[in-house]
This record gives structure tokens, sequence and C-alpha cells, in this order.
């Protein structure tokens, strides 16, 4: 991830707690808006600004998905691209860089943990 406040790990274990506490909800707490709060939490910049609250339900994330490349990885490389977070490959990935992945089946965004070696997701 590219510039970081000076606090951003105290920033980062506060946001994670307050991401645990909240339940999965579409267009609310979802994998793409968790990994998107975390960067604001330790950057000050959203790259889902503009995204939010354009979508509740799995469906209705298709749609904006379509409008916006065709899947989560197009959406999630140009908004944060825009946001100026360079990509980073897997095998040089730090803690607090975002990632994308598979959990569950599923594609999804999330953040490695402070300790390097776990990730994170809304899932």
């Amino acid at each position: 991830m590219g510039r970081r406040f000076k606090d951003w790990t105290a920033r980062f274990d506060a946001a994670l707690a307050a991401a645990a506490a909240r339940p999965f909800a579409y267009g609310r707490h979802d994998c793409g808006l968790f990994a998107c709060s975390m960067a604001r939490a330790i950057a000050g910049v959203d790259p889902a600004a503009g995204l939010r609250g354009r979508y509740r339900s799995k469906r209705a994330l298709a749609a904006l998905l379509r409008e916006h490349g065709g899947s989560l990885e197009a959406l999630a490389e140009a908004r944060f691209a825009a946001a100026g977070f360079p990509e980073v490959v897997v095998a040089r990935a730090q803690r607090g860089d975002l990632l994308l992945g598979q959990f569950g089946g599923e594609t999804c965004l999330g953040v490695v943990g402070l300790d390097g070696r776990t990730g994170y997701t809304a899932a």
C-alpha cells in the first residue's frame, strides 16, 4: 500500500476490531468495502469513494461490477490504482497491504494482518 499514517498500525488494529463486530452485509460491510475501509484507516484514502451506498444485494453488486470492468478484480485494480495504491506481487505482500484472493470459493478483497501472514476479509 502507498503512503500510510505514522500511527497506521494502531489505526489498523482499531479498524480491524470495529470491522470484527459488524455482520456481513452487501453494500454496508462486505469484502470490498472492508478492504477500502482498511485503506482509509491506514492511509486516509477511500478507494470506494463514490461507490458506497450504490448496492445492497449480491445482484446489485453484480450489476455494479458489470459497469466497472465485469469483475471484482477489475474494479479493485482500477480503484486502488486511482487512489494511489500500487499493485504488489503476492510474494512481496507485507502487513497492511490489500489483497485479492479466494475465500470459500468466492473472490474476495482483504488485508494482510500485522503478523504478515494472516489475511482478513469481511466474509
